[in-house]
């Protein structure tokens, strides 16, 4: 009886870790970090009419934990930085110049965001979807 009640202690114990870690996991989950896939994009003629349509461009954007950025279509950009909860900052990997990724919705399955400055009424935009639910991963 003894032995059983040892057993069923140490169930109880290890049910209880991963439930701890996973909430810690939770807690600390940068809904940026991780892989995105292009879907859309929008480009405007300049008069605030521009809409974002489906695009069959193969790109993918990753932002790491480490701030390391990676973007399929260019090595130009390496790091990255958040500034604030609306705006990314992606540092040139030789220049001392940076480009700004202005934020209209972010959720933890999609980004949308406009490049360099959202209060320009035509800005180029491109919204992407998470390739892997992470999230899902800490459930």
């Amino acid at each position: 009886m003894k032995l059983f009640a040892l057993l069923l202690s140490c169930c109880f114990l290890f049910a209880c870790s991963k439930k701890d870690e996973d909430k810690n996991a939770l807690l600390n989950y940068d809904p940026l970090v991780g892989t995105w896939k292009l879907s859309e994009v929008r480009a405007d003629p300049g008069d605030g009419s521009g809409t974002f349509l489906p695009t069959t461009i193969a790109a993918t954007i990753t932002f790491s934990e480490n701030g390391e950025y990676t973007d399929s279509r260019t090595e130009a950009y390496t790091r990255y930085k958040m500034i604030g909860t609306d705006s990314i900052f992606l540092y040139h990997h030789e220049q001392a110049q940076a480009s700004v990724l202005a934020i209209q919705q972010q959720t933890v399955y999609s980004l949308t965001y406009f490049v360099a400055g959202m209060y320009c009424g035509g800005p180029y935009g491109e919204k992407l979807v998470r390739v892997k639910q992470i999230i899902d991963d800490v459930k």
